[in-house]
């Protein structure tokens, strides 16, 4: 506190020796050339054109921006679906018709059976013959693997190999020797010796009944497709013909697959598909 109280008094000791030192200048400075008589002169206004200009603001001006409008729900009414209506036979576009497979005997376009054309009896086949009137030659029974099968008044024959109208008539004729004017039915009732065979790699090999017209195409299907790594450029349908021949033909399955008709032809009984 002492030191304090010490440092305030040097201070304020200074304080009037300064005020001393200045007063005793102003009492030793000359009297001034002011005359108290002459009059004051106005001053003089100096015109605005002289002032210099005021300084640019380098500030650009800021442009208020328009907030854009939340946009607003847009409402589509679309219309009823209208009900397809069938085109008449005549506006639709003709399929073009299969046409014959250059390696191919037999033809591939499914054509409507002849009489007696319809299917070919083979072993195995379960038939249903049925003589009008006459409910004691009726019989259903299945065709031995032999070939034959076995009826009342007749014994033995051959079925096997024959079409459905042929053992119709051989019966009919048969049955002449005891009836007058019979009439026999021949209907297949179980068509097992009509089969084809899927092999290679497809997801189900094996062999499938054959009962009605099918294309390589439902074939392959019915096998559940391919398996990984199939050469489905590499499929070939092996036929084996009446008279013994062999035959192999190529199947174009990307082009079948695509909608080309023509090269998707008809199976034939114990075709052998092989998918490499």
């Amino acid at each position: 506190m002492k030191a304090v109280t010490r440092c305030t008094l040097v201070v304020l000791v200074l304080m009037l020796a300064a005020a001393l030192a200045i007063a005793q200048s102003n009492a030793s400075a000359p009297a001034g050339n002011y005359d108290a008589a002459q009059p004051l002169q106005p001053a003089q206004a100096v015109p605005v054109s002289n002032l210099p200009p005021p300084p640019a603001m380098n500030t650009p001006a800021q442009t208020v921006k328009p907030q854009p409008l939340p946009p607003q729900p847009v409402i589509v009414e679309r219309a009823a679906p209208q009900p397809e209506t069938a085109q008449p036979m005549a506006a639709q576009e003709k399929v073009p018709q299969p046409v014959r497979h250059p390696n191919a005997q037999q033809p591939m376009a499914e054509r409507a059976p002849a009489a007696g054309e319809s299917y070919i009896i083979g072993e195995g086949d379960v038939l249903a013959i049925n003589v009008w009137h006459e409910t004691e030659l009726t019989r259903t029974l299945p065709v031995r693997m032999d070939g034959m099968i076995t009826l009342p008044l007749i014994g033995d024959m051959k079925a096997a190999g024959q079409t459905v109208d042929q053992l119709s008539a051989t019966i009919t004729t048969k049955l002449k020797r005891y009836l007058e004017a019979p009439e026999v039915t021949v209907i297949v009732q179980e068509p097992r010796s009509q089969f084809f065979t899927v092999m290679g790699k497809v997801l189900k090999p094996g062999s499938y009944p054959l009962g009605q017209r099918l294309s390589v195409m439902d074939a392959l299907a019915l096998a559940g497709g391919f398996k990984d790594f199939a050469k489905v450029n590499k499929i070939q349908v092996v036929r084996t013909h009446r008279d013994g021949r062999v035959e192999r033909i190529p199947f174009d399955y990307k082009r079948a697959v695509s909608g080309d008709i023509q090269h998707n032809f008809q199976l034939e009984q114990h075709d052998l598909i092989v998918v490499p």
